[in-house]
């Protein structure tokens, strides 16, 4: 499955988030995952070559650059996507397969011809990625509130209690031992959407006067300790 959208991303304080989630709240529903107040728990595990390219793209300020990525939600293995997403400046295009657990755990010990068994049509590209000399790096895990539009696939999230971890990835086990990469006050709109954003939607996030932040969980995952003062 392949979505192509704008991505805008913003790094909100407390009392911005609360803000933002009323406002956004008064006009888009929530997206049907968000059965308790807090969202829900994503999990991603990003891969990476030797030489870190992906890390190293970002680093650079490239306007283009693209990240691997297994993808879980909560600790449960019903949904793992195999996703690469690609980044023009605050345009996306993200492609998704879905796999099951005994696929991503080969993947993650460099047995990539198991995607040569896969018949859908992005398996060749992934094992091709991934033969790239890629491996697991980084787990980064967060709680993900959303609201959603049929209208341009609009989508707004909330990510707050954004962690990482390089020791372990395992993504279904129950605990991992994590650091956080962004202050506990802090959080990340997302505003997602086709073709133009719709103006009552423009009106509901007009009280969060916010530059774009270029933030990515990814980076600041794999960097945290190195850029610590």
């Amino acid at each position: 499955m392949q979505v192509k959208r704008t991505e805008q991303k913003f790094i909100l304080n407390s009392q911005e988030r609360v803000l933002a989630q009323k406002s956004i709240g008064a006009v888009m529903p929530k997206d049907p995952y968000c059965v308790s107040a807090d969202g829900y728990e994503i999990r991603s595990l990003y891969f990476d070559t030797f030489s870190d390219r992906a890390c190293a793209e970002k680093e650079e300020g490239l306007q283009e650059h693209e990240k691997i990525r297994a993808r879980i939600y909560g600790t449960n293995d019903r949904i793992i996507k195999l996703e690469s997403k690609r980044k023009n400046g605050e345009l996306q295009t993200k492609d998704s397969m879905l796999i099951d657990r005994n696929t991503l755990e080969n993947l993650c010990v460099g047995n990539y011809n198991v995607l040569l068994q896969s018949n859908d049509p992005l398996a060749m590209y992934f094992y091709i990625k991934l033969s790239q000399g890629m491996a697991p790096k980084v787990i980064i895990q967060y709680k993900r509130v959303s609201y959603c539009a049929a209208g341009n696939h609009t989508r707004i999230t909330f990510d707050t209690d954004i962690r990482a971890t390089e020791s372990n990835f395992d993504l279904f086990q129950e605990k991992l031992l994590t650091y956080p990469i962004l202050s506990s006050d802090q959080t990340i709109m997302e505003v997602k959407y086709n073709n133009f954003l719709f103006g009552y939607i423009k009106e509901a996030l007009a009280g969060v006067k916010k530059s774009t932040t270029s933030f990515s969980k990814y980076f600041n995952g794999r960097t945290f300790y190195k850029y610590m003062i």
